[in-house]
């Protein structure tokens, strides 16, 4: 009687391992790129709340100054709107030939961990169409900030 060889019984381990060696590996992955496209998300909706709250502080400051009984306005500053803030600033517009243009700056500002989104808008105003009426010639976003 001839005895035939035997498969080693240690090789059905050893493949069973490296399988779920692979599957961890592709899991991981697959969380790590879940986690970083929260992130992005998260930043992309603080940076537009900042910008859309930095737009109301514009709107504000041309309502403000199209109501004739306020007299002057000179701007506000931390005004709460919603989960961020706002800071208006309002000064006579330097080197500009209209002696009542206004020199408008809009941040808005969103708190987000690590620090807060930014985002401010700068305008120049001026009396249209008929006097007393105040309306934006030029806004200039001055960037997005994420982080400290």
């Amino acid at each position: 009687m001839k005895r035939t060889s035997r498969q080693p019984r240690g090789a059905a381990l050893i493949i069973a391992m490296l399988v779920m060696a692979v599957l961890l590996l592709a899991g991981t992955t697959f969380l790590t790129i879940s986690s970083t496209e929260n992130a992005i998300a998260l930043n992309e909706r603080v940076s537009a709340q900042a910008f859309l709250l930095a737009e109301a502080g514009l709107n504000k400051a041309i309502a403000r100054l199209n109501e004739p009984l306020l007299g002057s306005y000179s701007g506000e500053t931390n005004t709460s709107l919603g989960s961020g803030s706002f800071t208006v600033t309002v000064a006579t517009a330097a080197g500009c030939t209209l002696t009542s243009a206004r020199d408008i700056v809009a941040t808005g500002t969103v708190p987000v961990a690590g620090g807060q989104a930014q985002v401010q808008l700068r305008a120049i105003l001026d009396q249209i169409s008929y006097p007393f009426r105040w309306g934006a010639f030029a806004t200039i976003p001055n960037g997005v900030e994420t982080g400290d």
